[in-house]
């Protein structure tokens, strides 16, 4: 029987804004694709299943109603690739403390389970160097819920860490775009309402009515470290989802 052959991440390095040494580098890991769950399902169709897409749709569906259902209930639930519970965010003042929503909030904790961390640890990385393009978001903080790369609040304060991403140009359209991955539908972020907006970060109050999903973000800008306008528009795209809960 043959060796198998391990899977493999490719990494690339970026400057690294917020690090304390000229040197510091981070390193991201470089996304062939992105896959939604019909994606997966006609995966296993093609592999060969007794069980049919429509199935699989259905099955997954009532699975997912039926773990919502119980995690709103305050149980923890082992769902496909986490354990899924509920944590509470903010800082309450003495045993008699009431809730504030404008201090306190809810937030669903996905934890993956031991198998796919495994598999996770025991691929072998290749490291490519600096990225060709020294441009780009490397990082997003959430100020309200204080988490890296993971949520978003609405109405609250957003930071974006990267290279070369301040948002100058003679474009209209121009700024930091939302995108709502199960509606389809792009919400702009204009220049005009940027806190901050340097090179190396951004920071922008994001909408009160964003809907609850997960969301891609990108930043579109002609920026370039010389000190002129690119003709053309560059977008750069955020490696990996922020959820709004």
């Amino acid at each position: 029987m043959g060796t198998k052959i391990k899977d493999r991440f490719l990494v690339e390095l970026y400057d690294y804004p917020l690090g304390d040494k000229k040197e510091d580098r981070i390193g991201k890991v470089i996304s062939s694709k992105a896959f939604s769950e019909e994606d997966l399902i006609q995966l296993a169709v093609a592999r060969g299943t007794d069980i049919g897409a429509s199935t699989m749709r259905a099955t997954l569906e009532i699975i997912s109603e039926l773990a919502i259902e119980q995690i709103t209930k305050g149980a923890i639930v082992h769902l496909g690739l986490a354990q899924f519970h509920v944590n509470v965010h903010g800082v309450f003042q003495g045993d008699a403390a009431k809730w504030d929503k404008e201090k306190h909030s809810l937030h669903v904790q996905a934890n993956p389970i031991v198998e796919l961390k495994k598999a996770v640890e025991s691929c072998e990385v290749e490291l490519r160097g600096m990225a060709p393009e020294r441009a780009g978001i490397n990082s997003v903080k959430d100020l309200n819920s204080e988490e890296f790369n993971t949520t978003i609040t609405p109405g609250g304060v957003v930071q974006v860490f990267g290279s070369n991403i301040k948002i100058v140009g003679d474009l209209e359209s121009l700024g930091i775009y939302l995108y709502h991955l199960e509606t389809n539908t792009e919400i702009v972020i204009p220049m005009s309402r940027l806190a901050v907006n340097a090179p190396s970060h951004l920071f922008f109050v994001a909408p009160a009515d964003l809907k609850i999903g997960l969301y891609s973000l990108s930043v579109l800008t002609q920026y370039t470290s010389q000190g002129r306008f690119r003709k053309q528009a560059r977008r750069y795209v955020f490696n990996g989802n922020l959820e709004v809960k």
